[in-house]
């Protein structure tokens, strides 16, 4: 953690940043991986879940909740993925990793914005990447994507702007060098549809979503939200019982405390 995050300061601060290490560790191999196809075609990485309750590697836990990793296992093993070798101060590649037995054909974009939400970059390609291949589509300056922003002040968006497959995000520089504003979440619930609305005033880092609760299946969690961004997430308890949703608590590691 202390190369990544920096050394946390408290237990919550601790258990928020051993997760999002895991989970970005694990993005940055996988993705690494299946950018090599076909000379490296995927990973298994251990360990799916824990027999008893501890503090290991696992993405699910005991009491059969998914961490942060688990969520960006399910984005990072998409069967079309947009994905960036990206390593901090030099330039950036963009490819594409297609493991469908089908050409895919698309209109990508990579967008850059300010923490605030201001976008400063953007390029669009149209791609057409073979089944089952991975191809490399572009390379763009990192001075040229940074828009005259300071790389510690600025995301990067990588999405199909047809929505045929997930948006990738990734940062210029380590989570221990960013420079984020304290983000105000902003929560509403609908009890009869078992939904979440989450909204932010500026990039929330880590959004976690918290109940008192076993078993809760959950469309995504510990995910990054850009400003002015809303996002719906559908909640469900694997054996059908009420959410506890008293009980609700929702976090990012920048937001406003209290």
């Amino acid at each position: 953690m202390e190369g990544y995050t920096g050394a946390p300061k408290d237990l919550d601060e601790y258990i928020s940043y051993s997760m999002l290490t895991q989970a970005e560790g694990l993005k940055f191999g996988i993705e690494h991986y299946r950018r090599n196809k076909p000379h490296t075609s995927g990973a298994l990485f251990w360990q799916l879940n824990d027999c008893w309750p501890g503090t290991s590697w696992s993405v699910i836990d005991y009491y059969l909740l998914p961490k942060a990793s688990y969520h960006y296992a399910r984005k990072f093993f998409s069967p079309i993925l947009l994905t960036l070798d990206l390593t901090p101060g030099k330039d950036i590649n963009v490819w594409v990793v297609n493991d469908k037995l089908e050409v895919y054909q698309d209109e990508i974009e990579l967008v850059v914005y300010d923490f605030s939400g201001e976008k400063v970059f953007a390029k669009e390609w149209h791609v057409s990447v073979e089944a089952n291949a991975a191809t490399q589509i572009a390379t763009v300056l990192e001075r040229e994507a940074l828009g005259g922003l300071e790389p510690e002040e600025a995301v990067i968006v990588i999405r199909s702007k047809n929505n045929q497959t997930g948006e990738n995000i990734y940062f210029f520089r380590d989570q221990k060098d960013l420079r984020f504003g304290e983000a105000e979440l902003t929560v509403s619930i609908n009890p009869e549809t078992n939904e979440l609305t989450v909204t932010t005033n500026m990039l929330a880092r880590m959004v976690t979503i918290e109940l008192d609760q076993e078993q809760l299946v959950m469309e995504d969690n510990f995910f990054d939200l850009l400003a002015n961004e809303t996002r719906v997430i559908r909640i469900e308890q694997a054996q059908g019982k009420e959410i506890l949703w008293e009980t609700l608590r929702v976090k990012a590691i920048n937001s406003k405390k209290g």
